[in-house]
């Protein structure tokens, strides 16, 4: 009974998450959504509250931004970070471990997603990413378990993988030129070895610092929000 109410709470706040981050993303304009849910799997996502996701570090260097990129890395994933609270694990502070693998992994997703497949297409950089967080575990349980977002023995069934490329464009939106963004996340299920949802968007997005840093963590928390609540019937 405990445990039923523990997922119910956890379901009706990401369903006001949802809610709220899809009308925020008005502010800036969104195109060419791809979103898919692995017909194998159960949504939302099974975690518990002592085991939530694991979101890998961001990495915006890929942007084309005149911001610099590790301020708008930590930027966005402290706004992300404070939206989902106990929901999810953020690995920020790992980005010099895990930073470097967790790119690759994601830009294999990326291609598992373009080869229309839920398996990653190499499984080299996804054990070296593996073996590296079981590297780094004490040093997330340490920072984590104080604050309350994870137990001791952390050890998450899913993994979090977002990122972007941007290229500077000539339209200005306010009083900055914007970027054109792709961003794409999924979830890994460490258990099936497999992707279980993928989310993919393309954003014009203002490059000013601190305009930039809020769109980009909103739909950040928008692709969060389908990759763990998944939906009734696939967009595209």
């Amino acid at each position: 009974m405990l445990i039923r109410k523990i997922i119910v709470r956890k379901i009706t706040r990401l369903a006001i998450l949802v809610a709220l981050t899809t009308a925020a993303l008005a502010a800036c304009s969104t195109t060419s959504i791809v979103a898919k849910t692995n017909p194998k799997m159960v949504f939302p996502l099974p975690f518990t509250m002592d085991q939530p996701p694991l979101l890998l570090p961001l990495d915006f260097s890929y942007l084309g931004a005149s911001t610099d990129a590790e301020d708008l890395n930590a930027k966005v994933a402290s706004l992300v970070s404070q939206k989902f609270g106990d929901h999810l694990v953020t690995s920020q502070s790992m980005a010099e471990s895990l930073g470097r693998l967790a790119v690759r992994f994601a830009q294999d997703i990326n291609g598992a997603a373009l080869a229309e497949t839920w398996s990653l297409i190499g499984e080299e950089n996804r054990k070296a990413l593996v073996k590296e967080i079981d590297t780094v575990r004490p040093f997330l349980e340490s920072r984590l378990s104080p604050s309350g977002f994870a137990a001791p023995n952390y050890r998450p069934r899913f993994l979090i993988s977002l990122h972007s490329y941007g290229s500077s464009a000539s339209a200005v939106i306010g009083k900055a030129y914007s970027l054109d963004v792709y961003s794409w996340g999924a979830v890994y299920d460490l258990q099936r070895s497999e992707i279980v949802s993928f989310y993919s968007s393309s954003q014009a997005i203002a490059d000013d610092e601190k305009a930039l840093a809020e769109q980009l963590a909103l739909v950040y928390e928008n692709m969060i929000n389908y990759l763990l609540e998944g939906s009734q019937k696939d967009k595209t």
